[in-house]
């Protein structure tokens, strides 16, 4: 089949054409995932899409089940059907062809962990957003998605056995590791930087992208500020299993605390890291490890190949 056109579009157009792969890919995720569903829970196509959205009474196995899914149809299944629609491979379109330089995953990983106490003050400033009186309907509404998000994790953070944990692992970590970054990094970071011809702004716009994605707006800065530095680990090293490894640390890193603290095996002191008076020192020294990192991550990538998404 020609795909002239796609490879020809502007970067608006193959952003909208990406956002429409995405959406058709999730709804016939959402449909199928439930058909397939009702003759295991004998229960009806209607009921289902009831116990989906029913939030007062989570069904957590069942909307485990639809998570799964829909992460796979929203996220991987597009970041593989977009490049082919743009005249190249996958491997090379979302930069997954190249092995990284092992020291930069290291240094990555050691980013993601020192930035804990700073992603934590930001976090905490955030959630304590007002919006104009104008707003309030806006400003409700914002609360209430935080709300229903916050409901959603605990409820699927709760497990008490190694399996649950480990599909936790697979479902909140390695699925959103790979597909946000394939999506977010691979697919629209690229755009993003074709259509402003700067690869500064295109990490900036799509980590924007990838925080407002979450639909967690009290927390949209600390996630747009993780974000970024996924952005320019991409850059930077050219390949994107670098952001990804990050990804999995950062998301990995809470799954696995949270299980050990509702098995009492752990305080809450890392959820308080950065955020107590006595805490601005260790957001100070969080600040300057990250640069330190950062600053490192970047000396050593200089002699890797010429990167991806870099403007002439």
């Amino acid at each position: 089949m020609n795909y002239n056109w796609f490879q020809s579009a502007s970067p608006a157009a193959k952003i909208i054409l990406t956002f429409t792969i995405m959406f058709v890919c999730l709804m016939l995720s959402v449909v199928l995932s439930i058909i397939i569903a009702a003759p295991f829970m004998h229960k009806s196509i209607t009921e289902l899409f009831t116990i989906a959205s029913n939030l007062n009474n989570p069904d957590y196995t069942f909307l485990k089940y639809l998570q799964t899914i829909q992460a796979i149809a929203l996220f991987i299944l597009p970041a593989f059907i977009l490049p082919a629609l743009f005249g190249s491979n996958a491997k090379e379109y979302l930069s997954i062809g190249k092995t990284p330089a092992f020291r930069l995953v290291i240094i990555a990983i050691c980013i993601t962990v020192v930035a804990i106490p700073f992603i934590n003050l930001t976090e905490l400033w955030n959630s304590k957003m007002k919006l104009p009186s104008a707003l309030a309907n806006l400003e409700n509404w914002m609360k209430t998605s935080e709300q229903n998000a916050a409901v959603l994790s605990e409820g699927f953070l709760k497990v008490n056995t190694i399996g649950g944990l480990l599909f936790n692992l697979f479902m909140m970590a390695i699925l959103p590791a790979l597909g946000e970054e394939f999506v977010f990094r691979g697919v629209f970071q690229r755009l993003f930087t074709e259509w402003f011809k700067n690869y500064h702004w295109g990490i900036i716009a799509s980590a924007a992208l990838f925080s407002a994605f979450h639909m967690q707006f009290y927390g949209f800065i600390p996630r747009m500020l993780l974000g970024i530095s996924f952005g320019y680990m991409l850059v930077w090293s050219g390949s994107l299993w670098v952001p990804i490894v990050a990804h999995f640390i950062n998301n990995a890193f809470g799954i696995i605390f949270y299980f050990l603290y509702y098995k009492n095996l752990a305080s809450d002191s890392l959820l308080k890291a950065g955020t107590q008076n006595s805490g601005y020192l260790m957001v100070i020294v969080s600040l300057i490890g990250v640069s330190i990192l950062l600053w490192f991550f970047h000396k050593y990538s200089k002699n890797l190949q010429e990167k991806p998404f870099r403007d002439n």
